[in-house]
């Protein structure tokens, strides 16, 4: 089983924390996670600087059998949907379920989804709309949520030394060479101010052995 790995600067000691109260759901009454935990997020709007890595993880119930799960992501800007491409290879959802369940799922199974994604902004001080689903076997959506996320100024050199060194127990496995980016799509997103701009987000997605603590 893998999953995906994120930047220990994110970690910030492991803090995760579970949101549920501010996950909204997605059209066509489809299903909420049971649970969403992204970590160095205690509530919504989630913060995240910029050039770094937001993951989270999700538990979600099975409503239906199925050999396949396919994972999509998109920004929502009032009632536009903007889809992001992942990469093919990443579009087998089956390979980042974590935990004890593994495909094909069957009804009633609780799984654990995780995905790692790396925000680029021109500008930082915006706050996105994202909405994460997974798909089964015949492209209908099985889980699905939105959550506001906040693009914050980049770190500088000394606030990464001073958040690597506050979490010595945190496990990351190396960082593999053959991470990709999605390509960068840019939107117009709203800043404090009122004003609008553009923002540049790409997704990141970098499979590698569990070797990273989870909510319980």
């Amino acid at each position: 089983m893998f999953r995906y790995v994120f930047a220990v600067i994110l970690l910030a000691g492991g803090i995760s924390g579970d949101l549920m109260d501010g996950i909204y759901s997605c059209p066509n009454n489809v299903p909420l996670p049971l649970d969403v935990y992204v970590y160095g997020c205690e509530q919504l709007p989630c913060h995240v600087h910029n050039g770094e890595i937001v993951y989270f993880e999700m538990d979600f119930l099975v409503r239906n059998s199925t050999v396949t799960i396919t994972p999509g992501v998109s920004i929502v800007l009032g009632p536009l949907e903007i889809p992001y491409e992942l990469p093919e290879e990443y579009l087998i959802g089956c390979n980042s379920l974590i935990g004890d369940i593994s495909c094909p799922l069957f009804a009633n199974d609780v799984a654990r989804y995780g995905l790692g994604m790396k925000v680029e902004a021109p500008v930082s001080g915006v706050t996105v709309n994202l909405e994460f689903w997974l798909e089964d076997d015949w492209g209908h959506r099985i889980v699905c949520y939105r959550r506001e996320q906040r693009v914050d100024p980049p770190r500088t050199l000394e606030n990464y030394a001073m958040v690597t060194s506050t979490a010595p127990h945190t496990t990351v496995s190396p960082v593999s060479r053959s991470r990709r980016l999605t390509p960068a799509r840019t939107v117009t997103a709203i800043g404090t101010d009122g004003k609008s701009t553009n923002i540049s987000i790409s997704l990141m997605v970098s499979p590698c052995p569990a070797t990273i603590g989870h909510p319980p």
